[in-house]
């Protein structure tokens, strides 16, 4: 379809030669898909996933450290698998297990390390972070962990160009060690040096509650008000040496101090994207200082744009990018034309809040289904107090560390820290209010367009006809409802959480969340990180019936998450005595949700402890039947053909125990013959589920395969007039997607 357009539009561009949009369309489309090639042609050796290779590289980026490992970008120029050289993938996303202090990786350092690769692979769901879209954009092309090796050495100290990146780490280490219990220590590093590993789940949640968490970055808004600032002093100053007047003027001194100002505190912050974005716009600007030249905020906002683009294509991947730019576009036209007294200046700053807060809500709805209703209000009083005293404050600090004045600068971070105390008691008081934070399921395209006119009236000149109807274009996107199943009729999906299962079902009024996936570290999860969003997403307000089919972490460690996101009904278990306020499965009689039959099957008192005790759960109605069996093994599956054979058969089974050798045995197949069978197992995990033959047991029985690690989430509708099943990797294919 695409080279069709293209050839259409050459013949065009061509036909109409006076009409510079479609060339210049047609170059902009190859520059970015050249870019996109150069990434993909770098790409692992799907032979050499999961083994052992030697790598030679430097450390590319600043490694974090967590309870349990490192993490760092790596930069690979060699790689070795025994005696034969690969082609390099470029850059790897590193763990380092079991790191010591001093054999600790550092930025710019080259190293030799025996590492285990695999592919970009990441969880895809609705409403989860696209994490394979972010390594592509990041010009990642392989993730692993370093092994255990006596080879594992430095081979090069940082070259002088990484001085910066040392200073960065250097200065974060002593933030640290002069705050080492205060929690906002972690805050002022993100404010210095663009680091925010270090931040806390809860300092997040704050932040995102009352949409404050672009101040913690450094970003457009904290540039901006570094360079405004050395303007306005440079120019002030200037003048009062006239020995300085006689070889540049006051404004021309202003704008080159001002934009050197900016790249240093862009370098801080290892020069990330939003960064770079706001330094070529402030170049633009401040260049046209320089010149002496009136450039109109519309051509500075189109030539920083294309600058951008030109630079790195893939930049529009980045939510950042979309939002910086919509923001500026925003302030544009809101302060455009508008000249105000200066007693009214805070009550225009307010009005600005909001219509920034207006004018970005399609997009971020669009982007994380969410929005702060607090924002405008967090905003008014954030945004001064960090981006005016804050963080020169924090400037300062690195400044008097840079000269060794090591007094100052204990004393700097300690007055930032004692300020930002004060301002984060208001934000977590915000962050309190239960409604703080609107919830959107993922909405119509139509309903966005109609959100993006209303936002375009609201910013558009007082004078316009009709600008007062801007709220009605609003109202699609607050209440249009999520689509849901029809009566008798339900919606199963079996999401994508790595080794693990997590599995909605949906009627017409209710839902049933079957167990909430795995707990990774005891900072992730998969029920905040897939389940929560996903239910969010599908405009689910409430969980009727939470099942957790039995205690393994890979079936329950997100369960936390999700109890704190989501009121709920009864929760039902497996092994009951494991889990406060949960009911026993086993025990429990059937019921029925709008007109679908729900139904636990009980193997017996017999099997009441570990993967036996899985809740098997029947979900049948007049479009079909469903069986989650949980992690039953071989002995489970043989009593429940004794006690319920004619109730097995099933149209979709979700394989027992995600695929392993120790279940579906031959004879459960055959009692429950399955049309459909969906393995839930991670992708390459240790344990090596689905075995070959178990796989094998049923493609020669005809069923329809699938597996959340190669398909992502898999929803099947059970309607009247049949069963249907969709994959999310197939219905949302991205080019960059290695499988």
């Amino acid at each position: 379809m695409w080279v069709w357009a293209l050839v259409a539009a050459a013949l065009l561009a061509v036909w109409r030669r006076a009409w510079p949009p479609i060339p210049a369309a047609l170059l902009g489309f190859c520059w970015a898909s050249l870019h996109a090639g150069w990434v993909l042609d770098r790409q692992l050796p799907p032979a050499l996933e999961g083994q052992d290779v030697v790598v030679e590289g430097r450390v590319a980026s600043l490694p974090t450290r967590s309870e349990s490992n490192l993490r760092f970008n790596f930069a690979i120029a060699q790689m070795h698998h025994g005696a034969r050289e690969y082609p390099a993938p470029g850059r790897a996303r590193l763990s380092f297990y079991g790191a010591e202090p001093d054999i600790t990786p550092r930025v710019g350092e080259v190293w030799r390390l025996r590492v285990r690769l695999k592919q970009p692979h990441g969880f895809r769901n609705a409403g989860g972070f696209d994490y394979e879209r972010w390594l592509f954009q990041q010009r990642i092309r392989a993730t692993g962990y370093v092994r255990s090796w006596d080879g594992n050495v430095r081979l090069k100290s940082p070259l002088w160009w990484h001085a910066v990146d040392r200073f960065r780490a250097a200065f974060a280490e002593k933030v640290a060690a002069i705050l080492p219990t205060d929690p906002n220590g972690a805050i002022i590093i993100a404010l210095a040096t663009g680091d925010r590993s270090r931040m806390t789940a809860g300092q997040w949640d704050v932040m995102l509650a009352t949409g404050t968490n672009h101040l913690v970055a450094i970003s457009g808004l904290h540039v901006g008000l570094v360079a405004g600032l050395v303007f306005f002093l440079v120019q002030r100053l200037w003048p009062w040496c006239r020995v300085t007047l006689r070889w540049c003027a006051a404004p021309v001194a202003a704008a080159t101090a001002a934009i050197l100002a900016a790249g240093g505190y862009a370098a801080l912050a290892g020069f990330s994207l939003p960064t770079q974005r706001a330094l070529i716009m402030l170049g633009v600007v401040l260049g046209a200082i320089g010149l002496r030249r009136r450039v109109a905020p519309s051509v500075v906002l189109a030539t920083s744009l294309l600058c951008v683009l030109v630079l790195d294509p893939l930049a529009v991947l980045s939510a950042s990018f979309w939002l910086s730019f919509l923001a500026v576009a925003a302030i544009v036209a809101s302060v455009s034309g508008r000249h105000t007294a200066v007693k009214a200046r805070w009550r225009s700053w307010g009005r600005l809040q909001w219509a920034l807060a207006l004018a970005l809500l399609p997009i971020v709805v669009l982007l994380f289904g969410r929005a702060s209703v607090i924002a405008p209000l967090a905003n008014f009083i954030a945004v001064p107090v960090i981006g005016m005293l804050i963080v020169p404050v924090v400037l300062a600090a690195v400044a008097a560390y840079a000269v060794a004045w090591q007094g100052a600068a204990a004393a700097g971070l300690q007055a930032a820290a004692w300020l930002l105390g004060k301002i984060w008691v208001l934000l977590e008081t915000l962050a309190a209010w239960d409604h703080a934070v609107w919830w959107q399921h993922e909405p119509a395209a139509w309903t966005l367009v109609a959100a993006a006119v209303g936002a375009g009236l609201f910013l558009a000149p007082r004078g316009l006809p009709g600008r007062w109807l801007a709220s009605l274009w609003f109202l699609p996107l607050c209440l249009v409802p999520a689509p849901r199943p029809a009566a008798q009729e339900f919606w199963l999906t079996v999401l994508d959480v790595g080794q693990g299962t997590a599995a909605v079902v949906q009627t017409r009024n209710h839902v049933l969340l079957y167990d909430t996936g795995a707990r990774f570290s005891p900072t992730f999860d998969a029920g905040q990180a897939v389940v929560v969003p996903f239910l969010r997403s599908g405009g689910v307000k409430r969980i009727d019936r939470l099942v957790l089919s039995h205690s393994d972490t890979d079936h329950m460690g997100g369960a936390d998450a999700v109890r704190r996101a989501f009121a709920f009904g009864a929760i039902d278990a497996g092994e009951p005595d494991e889990i406060e306020g949960a009911r026993g499965c086993a025990e429990l009689p059937p019921w029925q949700w709008d007109g679908i039959e729900f139904r636990y099957f009980d193997p017996g008192p017999a099997y009441r402890q570990g993967n036996d005790a899985s809740c098997v759960l029947s979900v049948r109605g007049p479009g079909g039947h469903v069986l989650l069996p949980g992690d039953i093994e071989a002995a489970a599956e043989h009593a429940l053909i004794r006690r319920y054979a004619s109730a097995l058969p099933a149209d979709l089974l979700v394989v027992p125990h995600h695929g392993s050798k120790t279940s579906s045995t031959p004879s459960f197949l055959n009692a429950v013959n399955p049309q459909f069978a969906v393995f839930t197992a991670g992708y390459r995990n240790r344990y090596r589920h689905p075995h070959p033959d178990v796989i094998q047991r049923y493609r020669t029985r005809g069923a329809n395969l699938f597996a959340t690690a190669r398909d992502g989430a898999i929803q099947v509708r059970l309607q009247r007039a049949g069963i249907s099943v969709t994959t999310y990797r197939a219905k949302h294919r991205r080019y960059w997607s290695s499988h």
